[in-house]
């Protein structure tokens, strides 16, 4: 009006409960998301680390053995240091193995249990708790 009177008012309310509902369910699966990516990173890194260690042990001391470095007592704590690293190797693989043919989980645990209390008893490599 040309005075400044206010002669009605309006509003649109919208009701956003579900596109809320629906934001809140995305943050929660985003989170178990990024949490599953960082326990792959770690697992992948602790495996790393497991296999590399034994496998640096066994390829040094075969290189001396082939080399001729080796002689008497020092080659028979080479061949059983050898031996026992072939041992943890094998052993590594088949809990690997095992884990890969029957999962710790069928589906995706949320962050606050991300690894089953069962789950060293099932597949034998991981060594977290929840």
């Amino acid at each position: 009006m040309p005075d400044g009177r206010i002669i009605g008012a309006s509003k649109i309310a919208r009701d956003i409960t579900d596109r809320r509902r629906a934001e809140e369910e995305r943050q929660r699966l985003l989170a178990i998301a990024r949490e599953a990516g960082r326990l792959k990173d770690e697992f992948l890194a602790t495996l790393s680390h497991e296999l590399r260690t034994p496998l640096n042990a066994i390829v040094g001391y075969v290189r001396m053995m082939q080399a001729g470095l080796l002689e008497g007592e020092r080659r028979a704590r080479a061949v059983e240091t050898v031996a026992r690293n072939v041992s943890a190797l094998k052993q590594l693989v088949e809990d690997v193995l095992a884990c890969v043919s029957r999962p710790c989980w069928t589906d995706v645990p949320p962050p606050s249990s991300a690894i089953p209390s069962d789950c060293s008893k099932s597949c034998g490599i991981c060594s977290r708790t929840p």
